[in-house]
């Protein structure tokens, strides 16, 4: 019976080794992955077609978006598939079966992708509603491995400063001093 309950305590030992070992894997795989999907789209969009990267051009000049992942090419077909997030319904539907030159392009909005952000956003939202924090607005960059939050405070509490360089959800927060002052009855007054 001694030995029985010996093993049983080895083994979870060993598993919960195993699981930090793994979780301290993915914690430093992670922005290397991030950065390795930045550079995929970045190649991805320099081996587009030069009709193909103006179009490009023409349309964030409406509205900025971002291509969040590699799309895929098919040089023998002439299809380019992209995957992007901040189009309006105007421009995802110019780049829907559109016809550039001897390509068509198409756009798919990456779903998963907006789940992500708008799960963070919610979560930012909420701590916008705790006075300790102070918080005067936020931004979130967008884009092939962007994960970047940028937010500004009225002023630099505790609080707010322990979340500087911190991750929610995968996106890392920087914190920034306003220089408008704190207006008078809100969050900071």
């Amino acid at each position: 019976m001694i030995r029985l309950v010996l093993k049983k305590n080895v083994i979870i030992a060993l598993l919960m080794i195993a699981i930090t070992v793994t979780c301290g894997i993915l914690y430093w795989i992670q922005p290397i992955m991030q950065q390795k999907e930045t550079e995929k789209v970045v190649e991805m969009e320099r081996e587009l077609p030069l009709e193909i990267q103006e179009e490009l051009d023409n349309v964030r000049r409406e509205k900025g978006f971002a291509v969040t992942r590699g799309g895929v090419i098919d040089e023998t077909n002439r299809t380019i598939v992209l995957y992007v997030v901040g189009m309006s319904d105007k421009q995802l539907n110019r780049l829907q079966e559109k016809r550039v030159g001897n390509w068509t392009v198409t756009s798919i909005l990456d779903i998963e992708y907006i789940r992500k952000m708008e799960t963070t956003r919610a979560e930012l939202m909420r701590l916008e509603k705790d006075p300790k924090m102070q918080i005067a607005g936020f931004t979130m960059d967008v884009g092939p491995g962007e994960t970047e939050v940028n937010m500004w405070v009225y002023n630099l509490t505790p609080e707010n400063q322990a979340l500087d360089g911190q991750k929610i959800h995968g996106w890392t927060i920087h914190i920034w001093k306003t220089l408008t002052p704190t207006p008078t009855g809100t969050k900071g007054g």
